[in-house]
């Protein structure tokens, strides 16, 4: 992989959006103030509490699959394009990818409308791959503007009153009494906002703008 290599090269996000009647420079200034909404809660409802969820804590990151609108792809890879450099930028596609060649049949069905909720989320729940933002070290590359649910996951409430994260945040806070945000009335503030009808891999988008023979995003 070399500067010019085709995974290197810069999409022009804005005009992919407005194929799609949206224009994205308005809808990612109000994504980014939802994100720093939510930031704010959460280090308010988590303070104190010594969470291992943040920088440097990339357990989920490696057998846990973070589904994100098309909006949050959209806002994450154009910061990448404008932070990022090209050698780097060609690794996270390259690894990208790779996992949607392989895990190919199961990223599409998340992608298909007429699937059953309860068949989709078992799908997604099966689905094990390494993020490819993750470097070599395990370190996120694109942290500063990851995903909401990236954001909520250890740090929330689940549906049934639970923590949604992984068994050790289970495991810190058993037995205690916390406040937390709710995440699916997170997400559902996600839902007001263009381009987020329905939630992918990061995969799945790579490949879309990268590869061949990807299902583009549609409105349904």
């Amino acid at each position: 992989m070399v500067a010019g290599h085709p995974s290197s090269a810069r999409i022009d996000l804005a005009a992919a959006a407005a194929e799609l009647g949206v224009d994205l420079e308005p809808a990612c200034v109000r994504l980014g103030e939802l994100y720093r909404w939510i930031d704010e809660r959460i280090a308010a409802t988590t303070a104190g509490l010594e969470l291992p969820c943040g920088v440097g804590c990339a357990d989920c990151c490696h057998d846990s699959v973070v589904l994100l609108s098309p909006l949050e792809f959209f806002y994450a890879w154009d910061w990448a394009q404008r932070t990022l450099d090209d050698l780097t930028r060609a690794a996270l596609v390259d690894r990208g990818r790779a996992e949607y060649l392989r895990l190919r049949p199961q990223i599409e069905s998340l992608h298909d409308a007429a699937i059953a909720p309860a068949v989709r989320r078992r799908t997604a729940l099966g689905l094990r791959f390494t993020c490819p933002m993750l470097d070599a070290g395990g370190r996120c590359l694109i942290y500063p503007v990851r995903s909401l649910q990236s954001r909520l996951f250890g740090q929330s409430f689940n549906d049934q009153s639970g923590i949604y994260g992984c068994a050790r945040v289970g495991r810190l806070l058993a037995n205690r009494t916390v406040t937390l945000v709710q995440a699916s009335a997170a997400l559902h503030q996600l839902q007001q906002l263009p381009l987020t009808f329905l939630q992918q891999v990061y995969p799945f988008y790579l490949n879309l703008f990268y590869g061949a023979g990807g299902t583009p995003p549609r409105s349904t």
